[in-house]
């Protein structure tokens, strides 16, 4: 029973998002949309991400599918899911070819995402080093004050033992 749910949920937000693609007039979206209801959600998603792109070429009459992965992976989406993408691709696009592409910004974005780790654990560092300054100064600070009092107790403390001495002298 609960796979049934499950699955019938999955297929409610599915139907949900194609609609949203319709109103929005995406027209790569609703391919792809498409392309997931022929290959069901389990192997879609296993095959396609969310930063999946699709753009459509009528000059050139393709539907160009940017991915992420390899060389490699982008071949065995070919392999695996070519049938059913061009199937997809026909119901819109009579006649026009897939053309599948690697993400190219990948290694960019992997060496931008560790650059970004730096420089936050940076910041982090730089803003421990200035609370770290900052509480010292507050003990300093407080320091200064307990010894500050203590003098003064010490100062009233004797000139109060002055006057008990004059008192027992007198």
């Amino acid at each position: 029973m609960r796979p049934l749910l499950h699955r019938q949920r999955g297929e409610a937000e599915h139907r949900e998002r194609i609609d949203t693609a319709h109103r929005d007039g995406d027209a790569g979206k609703i391919l792809l949309l498409r392309v997931a209801e022929r290959l069901g959600k389990e192997r879609f998603d296993f095959w396609f991400h969310e930063d999946t792109e699709v753009v459509i070429d009528v000059a050139n009459r393709k539907v160009a599918f940017s991915v992420r992965g390899s060389p490699y992976m982008v071949n065995q989406i070919k392999k695996n899911c070519g049938v059913d993408i061009g199937a997809a691709i026909s119901e819109f696009h009579p006649g026009f070819e897939s053309v599948f592409v690697p993400k190219p910004e990948q290694e960019l974005s992997r060496a931008a995402e560790v650059a970004d780790a730096m420089a936050l654990a940076k910041s982090v560092n730089a803003e421990s080093a200035e609370r770290a300054r900052l509480k010292e100064e507050r003990l300093l600070k407080a320091k200064e004050e307990a010894r500050k009092k203590r003098e003064e107790h010490d100062t009233a403390a004797r000139e109060w033992q002055a006057k008990q001495a004059e008192l027992v002298t007198a």
